[in-house]
């Protein structure tokens, strides 16, 4: 009876070591995943930003040709107005 209850209680500390092990691999594994998702935001963060600030740049272009193009026709105005003034 002694043999019995040590080896049950050998295959019992067997099955829990087994199932420590397969509990630590588990976290280790999910760690890992955490690390690969964690990366993985950074770098979607880091493209986003620097879309987002690709925009505001090409909107930032487009309003200063945008009121180049304005300063350049009211000049045009002008001078045509200065010449149609002078022939009459």
């Amino acid at each position: 009876m002694q043999r019995t209850v040590a080896a049950l209680r050998s295959e019992l500390e067997h099955a829990h070591q087994e199932r420590q092990r397969q509990v630590q691999d588990a976290v280790s594994a999910a760690q890992g995943d955490i690390l690969q998702l964690r990366d993985t935001i950074v770098a979607l963060r880091t493209s986003l930003e620097k879309a987002a600030q690709e925009r505001v740049d090409a909107l930032q272009a487009a309003s200063a040709a945008h009121h180049s193009e304005i300063t350049q026709l009211h000049e045009t105005i002008r001078a045509m107005r200065t010449a149609l003034e002078a022939k009459a």
